[in-house]
Protein backbone atom coordinates (compact mmCIF):
# COMPACT_ATOMS: atom_id res chain seq x y z
CA UNK A 1 0.00 0.00 0.00
CA UNK A 2 1.39 3.60 -0.83
CA UNK A 3 1.36 6.76 0.72
CA UNK A 4 -1.45 7.84 -0.97
CA UNK A 5 -3.45 5.29 -0.48
CA UNK A 6 -2.40 5.67 3.32
CA UNK A 7 -3.26 9.23 3.39
CA UNK A 8 -7.02 8.59 1.87
CA UNK A 9 -7.79 6.20 4.52
CA UNK A 10 -6.85 7.99 7.11
CA UNK A 11 -8.39 11.31 5.34
CA UNK A 12 -12.03 9.81 4.99
CA UNK A 13 -12.22 8.15 8.06
CA UNK A 14 -12.11 11.55 9.47
CA UNK A 15 -14.12 13.28 7.22
CA UNK A 16 -16.71 10.94 7.75
CA UNK A 17 -16.38 12.40 11.87
CA UNK A 18 -17.60 15.51 10.59
CA UNK A 19 -13.97 17.07 11.23
CA UNK A 20 -12.04 19.72 8.94
CA UNK A 21 -9.23 17.71 7.53
CA UNK A 22 -6.37 20.32 6.60
CA UNK A 23 -2.74 19.55 6.27
CA UNK A 24 -1.91 21.58 8.67
CA UNK A 25 -2.73 19.02 11.28
CA UNK A 26 -2.65 15.71 8.86
CA UNK A 27 0.33 14.78 10.61
CA UNK A 28 -1.71 14.77 14.28
CA UNK A 29 -4.76 13.07 12.51
CA UNK A 30 -2.09 10.05 11.64
CA UNK A 31 -0.92 9.41 15.67
CA UNK A 32 -4.13 9.57 16.59
CA UNK A 33 -5.27 7.30 14.41
CA UNK A 34 -2.58 4.77 14.87
CA UNK A 35 -2.66 1.24 15.97
CA UNK A 36 0.93 0.31 15.90
CA UNK A 37 2.83 -0.55 19.02
CA UNK A 38 6.66 0.87 19.03
CA UNK A 39 9.18 -1.80 18.77
CA UNK A 40 12.15 -0.42 20.13
CA UNK A 41 10.40 0.41 23.18
CA UNK A 42 9.64 -3.12 24.04
CA UNK A 43 13.52 -4.31 22.92
CA UNK A 44 14.68 -2.43 25.88
CA UNK A 45 13.38 -4.42 28.18
CA UNK A 46 14.43 -7.66 30.21
CA UNK A 47 11.98 -9.75 28.52
CA UNK A 48 11.64 -8.30 24.93
CA UNK A 49 15.52 -7.90 24.31
CA UNK A 50 16.72 -10.88 26.34
CA UNK A 51 14.59 -13.27 27.22
CA UNK A 52 12.13 -14.02 23.79
CA UNK A 53 14.92 -13.94 21.91
CA UNK A 54 16.69 -16.67 23.94
CA UNK A 55 13.10 -18.64 24.10
CA UNK A 56 13.26 -17.61 19.50
CA UNK A 57 16.12 -18.82 18.95
CA UNK A 58 16.22 -22.19 20.62
CA UNK A 59 12.54 -22.72 19.32
CA UNK A 60 11.80 -23.40 22.75
CA UNK A 61 7.81 -23.90 24.10
CA UNK A 62 6.45 -21.91 26.58
CA UNK A 63 4.59 -22.10 29.29
CA UNK A 64 3.20 -19.23 31.56
CA UNK A 65 3.09 -20.55 35.64
CA UNK A 66 0.36 -18.88 36.89
CA UNK A 67 -3.00 -17.83 35.84
CA UNK A 68 -3.54 -14.59 37.85
CA UNK A 69 -5.31 -11.08 37.16
CA UNK A 70 -3.16 -10.39 33.97
CA UNK A 71 -2.12 -13.66 32.29
CA UNK A 72 -4.66 -12.56 29.56
CA UNK A 73 -2.06 -9.99 28.74
CA UNK A 74 1.05 -11.44 29.34
CA UNK A 75 -0.19 -14.07 27.28
CA UNK A 76 -1.00 -11.54 24.69
CA UNK A 77 2.83 -9.63 25.09
CA UNK A 78 4.63 -12.72 25.11
CA UNK A 79 2.65 -13.25 21.51
CA UNK A 80 3.41 -10.20 20.52
CA UNK A 81 7.09 -11.01 20.51
CA UNK A 82 6.83 -14.20 19.18
CA UNK A 83 6.73 -17.15 21.46
CA UNK A 84 4.34 -20.22 20.69
CA UNK A 85 2.44 -20.32 24.21
CA UNK A 86 1.64 -23.80 24.76
CA UNK A 87 -0.50 -23.60 28.19
CA UNK A 88 -1.02 -22.22 31.60
CA UNK A 89 0.24 -23.83 34.59
CA UNK A 90 -2.21 -22.84 37.49
CA UNK A 91 -3.02 -24.84 41.05
CA UNK A 92 -6.35 -23.80 41.08
CA UNK A 93 -8.47 -26.87 40.00
CA UNK A 94 -11.17 -24.79 39.23
CA UNK A 95 -9.30 -23.71 36.08
CA UNK A 96 -8.43 -27.02 34.91
CA UNK A 97 -11.43 -26.92 31.77
CA UNK A 98 -11.38 -23.71 31.30
CA UNK A 99 -8.79 -21.45 28.44
CA UNK A 100 -7.40 -18.04 28.39
CA UNK A 101 -8.86 -16.35 25.41
CA UNK A 102 -10.42 -19.26 24.48
CA UNK A 103 -7.77 -20.57 22.99
CA UNK A 104 -4.69 -21.89 25.48
CA UNK A 105 -5.87 -24.55 28.48
CA UNK A 106 -4.72 -24.84 31.82
CA UNK A 107 -3.03 -27.64 33.57
CA UNK A 108 -2.65 -28.53 36.84
CA UNK A 109 1.03 -28.99 38.23
CA UNK A 110 0.49 -32.53 39.75
CA UNK A 111 -0.83 -33.77 36.17
CA UNK A 112 2.82 -33.11 34.13
CA UNK A 113 4.83 -33.64 37.23
CA UNK A 114 5.36 -37.34 36.22
CA UNK A 115 5.57 -36.88 32.41
CA UNK A 116 8.17 -35.15 29.82
CA UNK A 117 5.36 -32.56 29.08
CA UNK A 118 7.45 -29.99 30.31
CA UNK A 119 11.17 -30.91 29.10
CA UNK A 120 12.44 -28.62 27.24
CA UNK A 121 10.00 -25.86 27.80
CA UNK A 122 10.63 -22.11 28.75
CA UNK A 123 8.77 -21.01 32.17
CA UNK A 124 7.13 -17.55 32.35
CA UNK A 125 6.69 -17.03 36.05
CA UNK A 126 3.17 -14.54 36.61
CA UNK A 127 3.00 -15.19 40.34
CA UNK A 128 2.37 -12.33 42.68
CA UNK A 129 3.93 -13.38 45.48
CA UNK A 130 6.86 -15.64 44.20
CA UNK A 131 8.78 -16.01 47.71
CA UNK A 132 9.54 -18.13 50.65
CA UNK A 133 7.94 -21.92 50.53
CA UNK A 134 5.87 -20.97 47.59
CA UNK A 135 8.94 -20.11 45.09
CA UNK A 136 10.90 -23.16 46.74
CA UNK A 137 8.13 -25.73 45.75
CA UNK A 138 7.40 -24.51 42.07
CA UNK A 139 11.51 -24.53 41.74
CA UNK A 140 11.56 -28.16 42.99
CA UNK A 141 8.66 -29.01 40.69
CA UNK A 142 9.54 -27.48 37.48
CA UNK A 143 13.34 -28.55 37.77
CA UNK A 144 11.65 -32.19 38.64
CA UNK A 145 10.10 -31.67 35.00
CA UNK A 146 13.29 -30.82 33.69
CA UNK A 147 12.55 -27.39 31.90
CA UNK A 148 15.41 -25.20 30.20
CA UNK A 149 15.07 -22.28 31.53
CA UNK A 150 12.72 -20.40 33.76
CA UNK A 151 12.19 -16.27 33.73
CA UNK A 152 10.15 -14.64 37.02
CA UNK A 153 8.29 -11.42 35.65
CA UNK A 154 8.84 -8.83 38.39
CA UNK A 155 6.89 -5.71 39.40
CA UNK A 156 8.74 -3.92 36.30
CA UNK A 157 8.43 -6.74 33.91
CA UNK A 158 4.22 -6.45 34.96
CA UNK A 159 4.34 -2.68 34.83
CA UNK A 160 5.76 -3.00 31.45
CA UNK A 161 3.19 -5.49 29.91
CA UNK A 162 0.18 -3.86 31.46
CA UNK A 163 0.96 -0.35 29.77
CA UNK A 164 2.73 -1.57 26.24
CA UNK A 165 0.37 -4.40 25.75
CA UNK A 166 -1.74 -3.25 22.46
CA UNK A 167 -4.88 -4.47 23.63
CA UNK A 168 -4.69 -2.55 26.93
CA UNK A 169 -3.40 0.30 25.04
CA UNK A 170 -6.45 0.66 23.29
CA UNK A 171 -8.80 -0.09 25.62
CA UNK A 172 -7.07 2.43 28.08
CA UNK A 173 -6.33 5.18 25.25
CA UNK A 174 -8.53 4.98 22.34
CA UNK A 175 -12.25 5.86 23.55
CA UNK A 176 -10.33 9.00 25.04
CA UNK A 177 -8.84 9.70 21.77
CA UNK A 178 -11.92 9.16 20.11
CA UNK A 179 -13.82 11.07 21.69
CA UNK A 180 -11.67 13.67 22.40
CA UNK A 181 -10.20 14.13 18.56
CA UNK A 182 -12.09 17.45 17.56
CA UNK A 183 -10.20 19.46 20.69
CA UNK A 184 -6.99 17.59 20.59
CA UNK A 185 -6.97 18.92 17.02
CA UNK A 186 -8.25 22.41 17.77
CA UNK A 187 -5.54 22.46 20.46
CA UNK A 188 -2.83 21.84 17.86
CA UNK A 189 -4.08 24.17 15.62
CA UNK A 190 -3.40 26.92 18.12
CA UNK A 191 -0.26 26.65 19.14
CA UNK A 192 2.16 29.44 17.67
CA UNK A 193 5.20 27.59 16.41
CA UNK A 194 6.40 24.25 15.35
CA UNK A 195 8.62 22.98 18.49
CA UNK A 196 5.12 23.40 20.02
CA UNK A 197 3.33 21.57 17.50
CA UNK A 198 6.00 18.55 17.07
CA UNK A 199 6.13 18.59 21.11
CA UNK A 200 2.49 17.80 21.40
CA UNK A 201 2.84 15.23 18.44
CA UNK A 202 5.55 13.37 19.98
CA UNK A 203 4.12 13.63 23.21
CA UNK A 204 0.44 11.98 22.03
CA UNK A 205 2.44 9.18 19.76
CA UNK A 206 4.42 8.10 22.78
CA UNK A 207 0.97 7.27 24.42
CA UNK A 208 -0.62 5.73 21.28
CA UNK A 209 2.29 3.86 19.92
CA UNK A 210 3.79 2.95 23.70
CA UNK A 211 7.02 4.18 22.65
CA UNK A 212 9.79 6.36 23.89
CA UNK A 213 10.17 10.13 24.02
CA UNK A 214 12.74 11.19 21.13
CA UNK A 215 12.45 15.02 21.71
CA UNK A 216 14.90 16.65 24.51
CA UNK A 217 14.32 15.98 27.85
CA UNK A 218 14.98 17.62 31.14
CA UNK A 219 16.46 15.83 34.13
CA UNK A 220 13.34 13.97 35.52
CA UNK A 221 13.95 15.62 39.17
CA UNK A 222 14.06 19.44 36.68
CA UNK A 223 11.19 18.58 34.37
CA UNK A 224 8.17 20.77 36.09
CA UNK A 225 10.74 23.59 36.97
CA UNK A 226 12.44 23.75 33.81
CA UNK A 227 11.85 22.90 29.93
CA UNK A 228 13.65 23.10 26.72
CA UNK A 229 12.84 26.55 24.61
CA UNK A 230 12.53 26.27 20.47
CA UNK A 231 16.16 26.44 20.32
CA UNK A 232 16.84 23.30 22.51
CA UNK A 233 18.37 25.12 25.49
CA UNK A 234 17.14 25.12 29.33
CA UNK A 235 14.17 27.77 30.11
CA UNK A 236 12.78 27.97 33.44
CA UNK A 237 9.26 27.31 34.02
CA UNK A 238 9.08 28.45 37.65
CA UNK A 239 9.61 31.20 39.55
CA UNK A 240 9.90 31.04 43.43
CA UNK A 241 7.35 33.04 45.56
CA UNK A 242 7.71 33.81 49.25
CA UNK A 243 5.48 31.41 51.66
CA UNK A 244 4.15 29.21 48.94
CA UNK A 245 1.04 26.84 49.79
CA UNK A 246 1.81 23.38 47.31
CA UNK A 247 -1.14 21.16 46.75
CA UNK A 248 0.27 17.40 45.92
CA UNK A 249 -1.96 15.20 44.18
CA UNK A 250 -1.39 11.82 44.19
CA UNK A 251 1.26 12.46 47.01
CA UNK A 252 1.86 8.82 47.54
CA UNK A 253 4.03 8.07 50.60
CA UNK A 254 5.26 11.97 49.77
CA UNK A 255 8.91 11.30 49.12
CA UNK A 256 8.59 12.79 45.18
CA UNK A 257 7.97 15.73 46.29
CA UNK A 258 10.79 16.28 48.75
CA UNK A 259 12.94 15.13 45.92
CA UNK A 260 11.79 17.91 43.96
CA UNK A 261 12.14 20.57 47.19
CA UNK A 262 16.10 19.06 47.66
CA UNK A 263 17.10 18.68 44.13
CA UNK A 264 15.61 22.07 43.12
CA UNK A 265 16.25 23.83 46.47
CA UNK A 266 13.00 24.87 47.50
CA UNK A 267 10.35 25.03 50.46
CA UNK A 268 7.40 25.84 51.06
CA UNK A 269 5.41 27.45 53.68
CA UNK A 270 3.06 24.46 53.85
CA UNK A 271 2.12 21.50 52.09
CA UNK A 272 -1.50 20.00 51.29
CA UNK A 273 -1.12 16.42 50.26
CA UNK A 274 -3.31 13.91 49.09
CA UNK A 275 -3.60 10.27 48.53
CA UNK A 276 -6.53 8.29 47.02
CA UNK A 277 -5.19 4.45 48.10
CA UNK A 278 -5.88 4.30 51.52
CA UNK A 279 -3.05 2.50 52.76
CA UNK A 280 -0.62 4.41 51.08
CA UNK A 281 -2.18 7.08 52.93
CA UNK A 282 -1.75 5.74 55.95
CA UNK A 283 1.65 5.21 55.05
CA UNK A 284 2.50 8.84 54.51
CA UNK A 285 0.91 9.79 57.54
CA UNK A 286 2.61 7.31 60.12
CA UNK A 287 5.93 8.76 57.73
CA UNK A 288 5.19 12.83 58.25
Amino acid sequence: MNDNVIKTDVRDTWKNQFIDVSEQSYRLEQILESEQIERKYIECTTIGGIIAPIILMNKYKVYIYGGSDGVELVYEYLMYLGCDIKGIIDQDYNKRNNKVLNKIPYLLPKELIKTDFLCDSFIIINVGNFSGINSLEIYSFLKECRVAGIYVLDEYDKFQILTQNQSYKQKRFSGYFYDNRRRLIDVYRKLKDDFSKDTMCEYLRVFRQAGVYHLSQIDGKRKYFYGCDVCGGIEQLYTKKKDEVWINCGANVGDTIFSYFVYNKLDAKKIYAFEGDTNIFNRLVRKY
